[in-house]
């Protein structure tokens, strides 16, 4: 019963991780204007918080391996800093006080999601539970922008927006620390020891499996930092009718997660193509209706590639699990994915610097080729590796 609740309190944690860090793209365009800085230079801001994210899980793990960390402690405390944080955000007077809140945050969510993450690993090690926790990430990916939306449809200013969201942060991370506060005083369990089995497919393939990773985060970061600020430049809507926008990308992606947290996944690659198509097709519809020039299709099109990209990154995860049958090599491809998060945000900015925002889907569909591109070339080594061993033998 207790480690149920401690499970319940990881899960949860990970919707606070998600509020933290998806309440700035929705208000972009009022600290463009505010701070008086183009918004393309907001990729930098990003840059910074998830080079914190990736240092921070990278960090944590190091130490926790030389010095044996009270994780359970540290994630808790990492969610009571980042409400914190995002409290003070609206006050912010600079564009760097902004980057170095945005990095504190940054990095009190790294250390949220690599040590909940692991820590479910270890005591439950099934795939609903991964997939469940990825769920409650877009619940809260998609409670920040609708309730800044809501906010600033009710006319309430920025600065009390990040105080109420804040508030709210720091409701759920005490809510958290309820839910595990009983384990404190337990024995902690020992993390069992990486399995090394032998490898049972070529390393190249693990290679290209990476860049398929990468591009998949790379695609989501830019969908959640700048889908707002898209829809809002290219159809000239409000900052509400914005956050809407991006508030429904993730209900489409936690939709799609929700559904693989009740249904098992018979075949990883047959899924995984499935919902690669279907970020590929969104990204068609997106360029066909910045040509046309109608908001009709932005709505229900953001919909359709949250639900394209629900389940990419959890079951990718699982088929390098399934592929290679060592833990570590896993561990490198969720590095991976922190390394197109870091880089993401900053090269979408820059490349739309160039080309304009609208053309932010052109974009998105060269990042989506490439991520199907290396996808299927990850599956085909993968199959020719399985005919040569069965001619082997």
């Amino acid at each position: 019963m207790l480690q149920k609740r401690i499970n319940v309190g990881l899960v949860i944690s990970l919707a606070g991780f998600a509020i933290s860090v998806n309440t700035l793209p929705p208000l972009i365009e009022w600290f463009s204007g505010h701070l008086c800085m183009p918004i393309s230079s907001f990729g930098l801001v990003y840059f910074f918080q998830y080079g914190a994210f990736t240092l921070c899980s990278i960090g944590i793990g190091k130490l926790h391996a030389k010095r044996g960390l009270p994780l359970l402690s540290i994630a808790i405390g990492a969610l009571f800093f980042s409400a914190l944080c995002v409290f003070l955000i609206g006050r912010a007077t600079s564009f760097v006080l902004l980057i170095t809140l945005m990095m504190l945050i940054g990095g009190a969510g790294g250390l949220v999601e690599s040590i909940g993450t692991t820590l479910l690993t270890v005591e439950d090690g099934s795939n609903r539970m991964l997939h469940a926790s990825q769920l409650f990430y877009a619940i809260g990916a998609v409670a920040a922008p609708a309730m800044v939306g809501f906010l600033l449809a009710s006319g309430v200013h920025v600065p009390k927006i990040s105080q109420y969201i804040g508030i709210f942060s720091l409701l759920i991370a005490i809510v958290v620390f309820g839910l595990t506060r009983s384990s404190n005083s337990k024995t902690p369990k020992e993390t069992p020891t990486p399995s090394h089995r032998p490898a049972t497919a070529p390393l190249f393939a693990l290679y290209v499996l990476f860049i398929t990773m990468g591009t998949y985060v790379i695609v989501e970061m830019s969908l959640g930092n700048w889908l707002a600020v898209f829809a809002i430049q290219t159809f000239s809507v409000t900052e509400a009718q914005g956050s809407l926008a991006l508030s429904l990308f993730w209900t489409g992606l936690c939709l799609s997660r929700l559904f693989y947290v009740l249904k098992s996944v018979k075949s990883q690659q047959k899924t995984l193509s499935i919902h690669m198509a279907l970020m590929l097709l969104s990204c068609l519809i997106l360029i066909a209706s910045t040509k046309i020039g109608t908001l009709t299709l932005l709505y229900p099109t953001v919909i359709l590639f949250g639900i394209g990209c629900g389940p990419i990154w959890p079951l990718l995860i699982e088929f390098c699990s399934a592929a290679f049958r060592e833990e570590h090599l896993v561990m490198y491809l969720v590095a991976s994915g922190s390394i197109g998060a870091l880089l993401g945000p900053i090269l979408t900015s820059t490349l739309f610097g160039f080309f304009g925002i609208r053309n932010i889907p052109m974009i998105l569909s060269a990042y989506t080729v490439l991520m199907m591109g290396s996808g299927v070339l990850t599956f085909r080594i993968l199959r020719n590796a399985r005919r040569t061993r069965r001619s082997a033998a």
